[in-house]
């Protein structure tokens, strides 16, 4: 269904009938009707969608009106279609706003807002039609994910990297990649230390505390203050059975940490060169997120597993890392004893409204994203 038509007749209707009518009875149906609409359209989307869209749109209104356009610009592809969306999407919200604000009081200050308004939403819907057509920016092509880059390395990737970085001449790394490895934990993470404990040869515990935290009345939560599992059948992988030793070397337990991003980033390149050359993208510490999240759902852990083990805070955000059915990203045990801070929130089509609220009243308030 293409929501952004139908916004653009709703509001043509609604102009035409104005002035073919004095009753606000009419309006008020009208009203409900492209309400009906937006909230249609807003249950058909991700909750982290809609927060994307709400900052692009703030973006950009103020500097439309000021004629300051987004094809005037260069952005990426995605970046494009996602401002493209907001626009056209959101200010039909605004329109029904000020309808809704010239329904209940019809003074001429307001009837002013409502036709500005209502003008405005055409002249986005004619730069940026429906279906392709309209006004585009210069788009750029933006640079690889990791998820992509791990396309050109072969099914073996980890155990070559993990050889190769325990070779003399650098200083020895392989506890902190093998925490990586085994947790899909971030830099920022390790850099703080990932609390590690052998329980017996073959499992060990790990408690991480988080990074990219956030709390707030504003915003979502976002990331897991603190984390913890067990990681069992070590003797799985290369990374699993190196820690399982070293641990044993250091009294059963450490806080494994690293130096820098910057440090690890460059042991890794260093490590890519000597195992397969020069590479267009040399193995980065994002690398073993995604091979973890990989290897997670080629286990059958749910999404919401998925996330705790990772650190987040919406089961939706898991869905960034690593792919589908994806083979070569080798063993690393199987994660037990999950816990985490909170539980994740279910981020997948969730509804934005209590139901029994009023439709028109539900509508507006969706530029509070």
């Amino acid at each position: 269904m293409n929501q952004k038509s139908e916004f653009l007749l709703a509001v043509e209707k609604i102009i035409a009938k104005r002035f073919a009518s004095d009753e606000m009875t009419h309006y008020r149906i009208m009203r409900e009707e492209l309400g009906k609409k937006i909230l249609e359209f807003n249950r058909s989307i991700s909750r982290s969608t809609r927060r994307t869209y709400a900052q692009r749109y703030r973006h950009w209104i103020e500097r439309i009106r000021h004629g300051d356009w987004p094809h005037d610009h260069q952005m990426s592809q995605g970046t494009w279609g996602n401002t493209k969306a907001a626009l056209t999407n959101l200010s039909a919200v605004s329109v029904l706003k000020k309808i809704d604000k010239y329904l209940d009081d019809p003074s001429d200050e307001n009837q002013r807002q409502m036709e500005k308004s209502i003008a405005l939403a055409q002249k986005i819907n004619e730069n940026y039609a429906p279906g392709g057509a309209g006004k585009k920016p210069r788009l750029i092509k933006r640079r690889s994910s990791a998820r992509v880059k791990m396309r050109d390395y072969p099914d073996d990737w980890r155990d070559q990297i993990f050889e190769t970085a325990g070779r003399p001449g650098a200083k020895d790394r392989r506890h902190e990649i093998a925490v990586l490895a085994l947790t899909g934990c971030r830099v920022d993470e390790l850099i703080k230390g990932v609390r590690v404990e052998l329980i017996d040869e073959n499992t060990a515990r790990f408690e991480i505390q988080g990074a990219k935290v956030r709390r707030g009345k504003e915003t979502a939560d976002t990331g897991q203050k603190w984390r913890r599992f067990k990681v069992a059948d070590l003797g799985d992988s290369v990374e699993g059975k190196y820690l399982a030793e070293w641990l044993n070397k250091n009294g059963g337990q450490a806080v494994v940490t690293t130096d820098s991003d910057k440090a690890l980033r460059a042991a890794l390149r260093r490590a890519t060169t000597s195992t397969f050359g020069e590479m267009r993208s040399p193995v980065s510490p994002y690398f073993y997120k995604h091979a973890a999240a990989s290897r997670l759902r080629s286990q059958g852990y749910a999404e919401q597993q998925i996330a705790k083990i990772l650190g987040h805070a919406s089961d939706g955000s898991q869905r960034a890392y690593g792919r589908r059915n994806s083979t070569g990203q080798g063993t690393g045990g199987r994660i037990i004893d999950i816990e985490s801070e909170l539980q994740p929130r279910e981020s997948n089509r969730e509804r934005i409204f209590e139901r029994g609220q009023h439709v028109e009243r539900e509508a507006g308030m969706e530029m509070e994203w």
